[in-house]
């Protein structure tokens, strides 16, 4: 099989200090450290499921503090994969897909909270 080594235009974007997209190197090779043959494994670590009371539920995510090295990637609600913009919300049940350079990151607490208005 032959590859072609083409790469289709896109706007570059940071994450934290990591360029993605653009003409930027690919710099993300793996965003667990499971086994990537273990797919439910795998997808335990990269998404996270927004619980009912947490703070950042029904808030425009324009209106969250989210970590600049963190990216809200996809919602998934019911059967429905959201690309989310700023003014889409995370719900009770989303479960919630998030980029981010960082380690550690074990709950949607961990990424988001509502600003605070001084």
């Amino acid at each position: 099989m032959k590859y072609h080594n083409i790469r289709r235009f896109s706007k570059t974007v940071a994450v934290g200090s990591c360029r993605v997209g653009g003409d930027a190197p690919i710099a993300i090779q793996s965003m667990t450290n499971t086994d990537t043959r273990d797919t439910a494994a795998c997808v335990a670590q990269i998404e996270r499921i927004a619980r009912a009371g947490a703070p950042y539920i029904g808030i425009p995510l324009r209106s969250l503090n989210i970590r600049s090295s963190a990216l809200v990637a996809v919602i998934v609600r019911g059967s429905h994969v959201l690309v989310p913009f700023g003014d889409d919300t995370i719900e009770a049940d989303d479960r919630v897909v998030i980029i981010t350079c960082e380690t550690g990151i074990v709950d949607l607490n961990d990424v988001m909270g509502q600003k605070t208005h001084e």
